[in-house]
């Protein structure tokens, strides 16, 4: 009982883990995207609308 007991709460922390991970990734892949726009939007002559 005790060996299932440890296993399970291995794998919640391992997906905890994966899941904490992906959210990092998405965030930063979200980050980096965002920056990109805001530079590409800057770098647009000036009349062109900003978003």
């Amino acid at each position: 009982m005790s060996i299932q007991t440890s296993l399970l709460i291995l794998t919640i922390s391992n997906s905890w883990i994966y899941s904490y991970n992906s959210m990092l990734l998405c965030l930063s892949n979200w980050t980096s995207n965002k920056s990109k726009t805001q530079i590409y939007t800057h770098s647009q002559p000036p009349y062109y609308p900003h978003f």
